[in-house]
């Protein structure tokens, strides 16, 4: 692989490379998450129910914040939210939408984990 990129860079040539992590969406993400935490507590759903989510947000919190986040915790917890999303949404499709029961915009917070996983 080595001889492979001699033969690309000139002799004597500098190669440098940045890796750079947008902290605006980070920062972003962060907020989302934070609110969904808050916003847990107004779903009228079993305690261990609102335990397991609280756990997964907050595991995606520590790794969005740590400085080399591990996708697969992230896509473990990731899924944790999309099932309890999904099991909430059919309880509520007769009634009301997830979002007018808690004023809280869930599918915006699982586009942006994606995003963030994918940029990983």
């Amino acid at each position: 692989m080595l001889d492979i990129l001699k033969f690309f860079i000139a002799p004597g040539a500098t190669v440098t490379s940045t890796n750079i992590t947008n902290v605006n969406n980070n920062k972003d993400l962060l907020d989302l998450l934070r609110q969904a935490i808050n916003n847990v507590q107004l779903i009228g759903i079993p305690d261990e129910d609102k335990a397991n989510l609280n756990d997964d947000l907050e595991i995606i919190i520590e790794q969005v914040s740590s400085g080399s986040p591990k996708k697969t915790r992230i896509l473990k917890a990731l899924e944790g939210i999309k099932k309890f999303m999904s099991e909430l949404s059919m309880k509520l499709a007769v009634t009301q939408a997830a979002s007018a029961v808690t004023g809280f915009d869930w599918h915006a917070l699982i586009k942006s984990i994606e995003l963030f996983v994918c940029n990983l």
